[in-house]
């Protein structure tokens, strides 16, 4: 272990503030206790590849200018020539004047980032024992999902791909007078009411790629089109399609817009698509399950046929869609899930969302949100012990998040701005 006053007489005094600022990094060196090994070894920044448009910076991935050791990240210091680097999970980041720049930095290797995801949890849960102890209620568990063990921050940011239009993209849903006479249940789940779409049963994973809102947009709008044909044909559609091929979406892996992907139902039309794995269908999905790998998946080339071994032809394989709109309050979302089966929905994520367990999830007023995401909305019901309302809502973070896949959120209040971002689309049937 080098001790810290020898490394601060090797580098300069405010090279912390390079990565997070000098509170986030005081806090977070503190919490992480790890030994620090100084690597006495040099090495040239040489630009690669394309200048960013943003003042001639350029960003550099860890994999081409630092050297991985195990499970350690490479952290460039400062140097006082200029040169700024951060720490983004497994990937150092650097951020140079000029592409024509070439500097010298020396590496760091903590091994604490690894284990981010495990200490953020003991710092909640002892935040949360001292809420407690002044009488606040907690009406959802928290713990540690087997999905993100030992993940790094920037792991647990990448899966938080959805983007954010300025304007509203979809009109809203006319009112319907025959829904607004309709009873609605106390407590309602899209798999029991039609139990013949066993498709709405399946959680996916969308691994290590910013990819929620192409993953919650394909499960919607598979389980549609199960529901409008009562049963009868219940295909999975592809996200890959949409991640890969869908240009007006987003940018793949690095986040999209959940309504542009039912826009891209309606007007070009989507695959038969599986989860990863499977090789029945047209574009089934190509990232192998790994949400905490190193680094975030690089977004697949769109292909202009299915894959190999499927009988069928792109062009006579593609489902529609028609009539997207989005949902603007709690009665009509009810109302179009009862009708119409499933919704997408997009929410703000915060931090203590990652150990959400169990219950009726609201966020805690002391943590930071972490980014938006898109997941699919599949009832509601009050929780019996707290008599809290929820949604019931599916994940993308596989069966080893929350409950078997699942959580509840608090209905009724806008939590993490749900229910003013749900859309949804229409099945066109064959004729």
């Amino acid at each position: 272990m080098l001790l810290w006053h020898k490394l601060s007489d090797l580098v300069p005094k405010n090279w912390a503030n390079h990565f997070w600022g000098s509170s986030k990094f005081s806090n977070r060196w503190q919490a992480s206790r790890c030994a620090i090994d100084l690597n006495r070894r040099w090495i040239d920044s040489v630009c690669s590849g394309e200048c960013r448009a943003r003042g001639d910076d350029l960003l550099i991935p860890m994999e081409q200018q630092c050297v991985r050791m195990q499970t350690d990240d490479q952290l460039p210091i400062g140097s006082q020539q200029g040169i700024r680097g951060f720490a983004s999970g497994s990937c150092c980041v650097l951020v140079q004047r000029s592409c024509s720049l070439r500097l010298q930095f020396s590496l760091v290797t903590a091994s604490c980032f690894a284990a981010f995801y495990e200490e953020q949890y003991e710092r909640l849960k002892a935040k949360l024992r001292q809420r407690a102890e002044n009488g606040a209620v907690l009406t959802w568990k928290l713990g540690k999902n087997p999905y993100f063990k030992g993940a790094s921050e920037a792991a647990l940011k990448r899966l938080l791909g959805v983007k954010k239009h300025d304007v509203v993209v979809l009109p809203p849903k006319v009112p319907s007078a025959e829904n607004s006479n309709v009873t609605l249940p106390k407590n309602f789940d899209a798999r029991l009411q039609w139990p013949k779409c066993e498709i709405i049963r399946y959680i996916k994973d969308q691994s290590n790629c910013g990819s929620c809102w192409a993953v919650s947009t394909a499960s919607v709008i598979s389980d549609r089109y199960c529901i409008a044909n009562q049963g009868r044909a219940q295909p999975f559609l592809s996200e890959e399609e949409l991640v890969s091929c869908c240009r007006v979406c987003g940018d793949g892996c690095f986040g999209g817009f959940p309504e542009m992907a039912l826009v891209y139902w309606a007007t070009r039309g989507v695959p038969t698509g599986e989860p990863y794995g499977f090789n029945s269908s047209c574009k089934p999905y190509s990232i192998k399950p790994c949400a905490t790998c190193p680094s975030i998946a690089e977004t697949p080339k769109c292909q202009h046929q299915c894959v190999e071994g499927y009988r069928g032809k792109l062009s006579t394989d593609r489902y529609f869609g028609k009539r997207a709109y989005s949902l603007s309050n709690e009665r009509q979302i009810m109302e179009d899930i009862y009708a119409n089966g499933p919704v997408v929905a997009a929410f703000t994520v915060y931090d203590d969302f990652y150990y959400y367990t169990g219950g009726v999830y609201s966020h805690s007023e002391w943590v930071d949100p972490a980014g938006r995401h898109a997941v699919r909305v599949i009832g509601w019901g009050v929780d019996e012990k707290s008599k809290k309302p929820y949604w019931l809502v599916a994940n993308s973070w596989s069966e080893e998040f929350g409950e078997n896949g699942l959580f509840r959120i608090l209905r009724g209040s806008n939590e993490c701005g749900i229910e003013e971002e749900m859309v949804a689309a229409q099945p066109r049937l064959p004729s």
